[in-house]
Parts: structure tokens; sequence; C-alpha cells
């Protein structure tokens, strides 16, 4: 489940080299369906790739501000649970429902980041273990969670979505993530953030304003695997608690930092 070797330019600036091996990878993906057409194999490719967005997201704030935490798993429920509540009750499009669930799991990061990352070391992690934990066990009593079953009978992305559908829909989407962090973490507003990494003393004196920065990037982080847990939650028509088990976010973890 290693994927951080195909995208490490999200740590450098990228070279000519590195440009053309991404460039490669991405059309390697796009071509691969069509070459292997086994259904299982197209479907842990599915998987692999719906993962890969939320351990990218996770790897990039672990990569440029060093903060380590057990969060991102809660905010890939969250992300899936919000979608399948609003498509399901409401009759929202699953792509808008995607979308809510990103910010629902950005919003809901902010009681997570605003206190927490006032923090250093191994705190923010103590304290983003027990903000999943609460998560997992509010998801699992909540009536209109589905309690211990969870939800299920979501709608596919679309009418008649099949595999290769969803293939494309979820490279499309990874795509356009890590070009985005790319832009993002390539600009001065990512030199702002090794900065930070750095030294925190030297930063807040040229000027950073650290602590909103840092609040910034958590947030995205988050909107992120908000919509990985939506894009999840359509691709296999449902989801319970048992996604917040922590072997998923130690999954996260080997993805995000197999490749470093």
């Amino acid at each position: 489940m290693q994927f951080y070797q195909l995208h490490p330019f999200l740590l450098h600036k990228s070279s000519s080299p590195r440009n053309v091996a991404t460039l490669f990878v991405a059309l390697m993906l796009g071509i691969f369906p069509l070459f292997i057409k086994d259904p299982h194999v197209i479907h842990l490719m599915i998987l692999w790739l719906v993962w890969s967005i939320v351990a990218t997201s996770w790897a990039v704030v672990l990569g440029f501000l060093g903060i380590f935490h057990f969060a991102q798993i809660a905010f890939f429920g969250i992300g899936a649970y919000a979608s399948a509540l609003l498509t399901m009750k409401t009759g929202l499009s699953p792509w808008l429902g995607i979308i809510s669930g990103g910010f629902a799991a950005a919003m809901i990061s902010l009681g997570l980041s605003l206190p927490a990352l006032r923090l250093r070391g191994p705190y923010i992690a103590v304290v983003s273990l027990g903000f999943s934990e609460c998560i997992r066990i509010s998801t699992s009593n909540l009536e209109f969670t589905g309690a211990e079953l969870g939800i299920w009978g979501t709608a596919p992305l679309w009418q008649g979505c099949g595999k290769m559908g969803f293939y494309y829909a979820m490279l499309g989407v990874f795509i356009i993530v890590l070009g985005f962090l790319y832009s993002l973490l390539t600009s001065k507003y990512g030199l702002a953030l090794r900065a930070i990494k750095q030294s925190q003393i030297s930063s807040d004196s040229i000027g950073i304003q650290i602590y909103k920065m840092k609040i910034s990037f958590f947030f995205l982080s988050a909107f992120f695997a908000g919509v990985s847990g939506g894009l999840y939650v359509h691709y296999m028509s449902g989801v319970s608690p048992e996604i917040y088990n922590i072997s998923h976010m130690i999954d996260i973890m080997v993805m995000g930092l197999g490749g470093d």
C-alpha cells in the first residue's frame, strides 16, 4: 500500500525528470483498466485511489508542519457519514454530497485543531487519538447514523456507474487533489509552511502567522479526507462505525510514510 513514492514532489520543488516520471505514472494509471480488466483488480485499484487521497492529506501535514496525529480516519469517516446522510435524507446529488462531506469534516476539524495545534510534540497525537475515539463512540450510539449497523444503500456517483466509471472518477479526483496541493505547496504559502516546520521562533520573527497557518492547512487536510470518505461511501454503498478502526489509521500512516 505504498503510494507516496508516486508523488514525492509534494515535499520539494519538482525537477524535470521527476515531472516526466509523474506524467508517466499518471498515463499508466489512465490506461491500466484497458489492459487489466479483472473486476477484483479494478476494485482494489479504486480503493487504493480513495485511500491514497486521505493518506496524502495526512502526509502533507506531517511533511510540512511536522504534526503527527491520529485524527485523519475520523475526518474520513465524518465525510463518509455526512455524504451518505445528505444524499439519502435530502436527495442531494452524490457529487454535492461528497463536497458537503468534505466541508463537514473540515468544520468539525476546527473543534480539534483550535485547541490542539497550540500543543507540541506527542500531546497532539494523544489528543487526536482521543478525538477519533469520541467520534467512533458517538457514531456507534446515535440513531440517525444507524448505530452499530451504519448506513447502507447510498447511490452511486451517477446512474449506471460501474467499476470502470468509478475508477476513472476516483483517478480524476486523485489527480485534481495532487495538482492542487502541488500548486499550493510550491507557492509562497508552501515556503511559509516549510519555515514553520524548521523553526517556529524564526518564522514568528519574520511575521508568519504560525497558528493561523496551521489551522488553515489542517482545515484543508480534513476537507480532502472528508472528500475521500464521501467517494468511499458512494462506491461501497454504505458505511459503518468499523471505518474508524485504528487499523485503518495505521494503513493511512503506512501509505503516507512508505515512500519517505
